[in-house]
């Protein structure tokens, strides 16, 4: 997801709606993996949660911040609970959460984002909108769902994408072109070694 500094893995959106606090420990290793892959050394991962404390949240997500707070040796910092309000700082690499809640935050970004743009083409001029065009290109680049490609489905043996369900052919271009720019860059065997470790 685009943040304001660069964009976030979010961990999971949908594949498991119920999960334990040691796949929530799986997701903040796998997510770290697939930065470290993209490049950044020692991602910072977070916890989404209904607040930062730590006790905060549901009984596994409690558990998930002990457990991740204990570890010592591993590829990543974790940087405690985030709330939905910081996630779009990028304040964090990696956001771990169960995928019900993350789908749901998922989709309800991307509505708001829909809403934004909207907003903005309804109530401005056209020839105002002329004046912005680059701001509203880069505005549009960065928040229509449409520009990402789709969801990367990880701890899997192969670059799979899942596009949403109502993906347009330009969405489906998009997450054709992603998963080839993965294989060529060698990113399933860097996440393949780097989830072993």
């Amino acid at each position: 997801m685009p943040t304001k500094k660069h964009p976030v893995a979010v961990l999971d959106v949908g594949a498991g709606v119920e999960v334990k606090a040691k796949h929530l420990l799986q997701f903040a290793s796998m997510g770290a993996a697939y930065q470290k892959a993209r490049g950044i050394k020692k991602p910072l991962v977070g916890l989404l949660n209904i607040g930062s404390e730590a006790l905060k949240g549901t009984s596994e997500l409690r558990l998930a911040y002990r457990d991740l707070q204990s570890l010592t040796d591993a590829p990543f910092t974790f940087a405690g609970n985030i709330e939905g309000t910081s996630v779009f700082n990028g304040d964090v690499d990696v956001l771990v959460t169960d995928g019900f809640t993350g789908n749901v935050f998922l989709k309800t970004a991307e509505g708001l984002a829909t809403l934004i743009l909207d907003r903005l083409y309804t109530h401005i001029s056209p020839q105002d909108l002329q004046k912005i065009e680059p701001q509203l290109l880069d505005l549009r680049h960065r928040l229509h769902y449409a520009e990402y490609p789709g969801a990367l489905l990880a701890g899997v043996r192969g670059v799979v994408i899942k596009c949403h369900g109502y993906s347009t052919p330009q969405g489906f271009a998009k997450a054709i072109r992603g998963a080839a720019e993965l294989v060529e860059e060698g990113f399933l065997d860097i996440f393949q070694a780097l989830t072993k470790k």
